[in-house]
């Protein structure tokens, strides 16, 4: 039998330029996603706030009615009114200790909150910060780039074609960064 031909994958070529580019739309979009992921757990606590808030309420009631409960068994001087005394007592000590636990749960919670609100501001000061840099560099950056790269090629074909120009040297690097001190410093004028 016949075998079937695969077709050969072809490579795609990265080059560093899509690379960088595609690090720089990251970078450039993170604090965007940040922002979110913050509104996101903000919400979630302050779900978690409000559970916390009505359990306390709760407890509380019952921390009122355990106290009113134990004050009407206190006044019994029979044995049968003892022992519920003493059993109010105890449910009464464990509620309260439960009232505290919630209480410190939300005091950490509304902590939480807040250090999350302060760093949802940072980012969001850090966004805006970045799309103003963004608008003030991107006209320079086109310009400069451009101009870098035609003296560059004006270089290259005003040069003898030797072997020396041909591969990747250190004179030839040099040159480039003249060129662009060149550029700068004429921008900067």
């Amino acid at each position: 039998m016949a075998r079937k031909k695969t077709a050969k994958r072809q490579v795609s070529k990265r080059d560093g330029l899509s690379i960088i580019k595609k690090l720089e739309k990251d970078f450039l979009t993170a604090p965007a996603k940040l922002t979110a992921s913050f509104n996101k757990a903000i919400k979630a606590l302050k779900k978690q706030k409000s559970k916390l808030e009505g359990a306390l309420n709760r407890i509380s009631g019952q921390v009122k009615k355990g106290e009113k409960r134990l004050g009407q068994a206190l006044q019994s001087t029979t044995s049968k009114g003892k022992k519920l005394a003493k059993t109010e007592k105890k449910a009464l000590a464990k509620t309260t200790k439960n009232r505290a636990q919630l209480t410190k749960q939300l005091q950490q919670l509304t902590k939480s909150i807040e250090e999350t609100a302060n760093k949802q501001e940072k980012i969001l000061a850090l966004r805006k910060q970045l799309s103003q840099f963004e608008k003030e560099w991107r006209p320079t950056q086109s310009k400069s780039t451009a101009n870098i790269k035609a003296k560059a090629k004006k270089s290259a074909i005003d040069a003898p074609k030797t072997r020396s120009n041909i591969q990747p040297t250190a004179a030839n690097e040099i040159l480039l960064e003249e060129i662009i001190e060149e550029e700068t410093s004429e921008s900067a004028t």
